[in-house]
């Protein structure tokens, strides 16, 4: 296992993609046979790892990241994928930065949860609520990231055939929440001019701008998924 974090190490430290990709391949494949395993050791080491290789991901090393989550995590039960679960759970929680890239990755990774399906009701839960108060984020790949997200964790809101609802988020509920705040964004729109100009330097207004981001979220990408 020592000569495998070595690699690890190694492998994430550097920028080439074919490094990233041989870096994925080996977590996937500890992540996968982590079933058969103690987790004791493995995550608390791993997981640094992974943080590490999250912050400083390139373009080109997105979907091999992507590849490895999804196929270590392809037809398992969740319950002994637990830690694996939770690491992508915990992305949510990560400090954002000014960086498209990172962010969008991290909404990427978060993504692979759909694996679980419906699976994991309570981790949708908690990416629901976390995720719907970022709708207005300044850039719009990251907004499409989060819509599409927020998409899955709706999927799964039906009615049993014995009358029961599931314990998913509700898209009744979600909706509601987002006509309320998209009139709330349209009030502020209506209200506050977009730019100020004030001796030839011009001013964005932030909540006006906020509003405006959520409008066009709300109106085509939630729409959308």
């Amino acid at each position: 296992m020592e000569q495998l974090y070595s690699l690890i190490r190694k492998k994430i430290k550097e920028k080439e993609e074919g490094s990233q990709r041989v870096a994925a391949e080996i977590v996937a494949g500890m992540i996968r046979g982590s079933k058969y395993w103690t987790l004791d050791e493995l995550w608390p080491k791993l997981t640094p790892f992974l943080n590490e290789a999250f912050m400083n991901i390139s373009s080109e090393a997105v979907n091999n990241w992507c590849l490895c989550f999804r196929f270590a995590v392809a037809d398992v039960d969740p319950r002994r994928m637990y830690h694996a679960v939770e690491f992508m759970r915990s992305l949510i929680n990560t400090p954002s930065t000014a960086n498209a890239l990172i962010e969008t990755s991290r909404w990427h990774l978060i993504e692979q949860l759909s694996n679980f399906e419906w699976r994991i009701p309570a981790v949708w839960h908690a990416i629901n609520v976390h995720a719907k108060d970022l709708l207005e984020h300044p850039y719009k790949a990251v907004r499409e990231c989060i819509a599409s997200v927020l998409g899955i964790s709706l999927g799964h809101d039906i009615t049993l055939p014995n009358g029961q609802a599931t314990r998913h988020p509700s898209v009744n509920v979600f909706f509601d929440g987002i006509r309320e705040r998209l009139q709330q964004a349209m009030d502020i729109c209506e209200k506050t001019p977009l730019a100020n100009i004030s001796d030839e330097i011009v001013e964005i207004d932030p909540k006006a701008c906020q509003a405006r981001n959520f409008i066009e979220t709300g109106n085509d990408d939630m729409c959308y998924y």
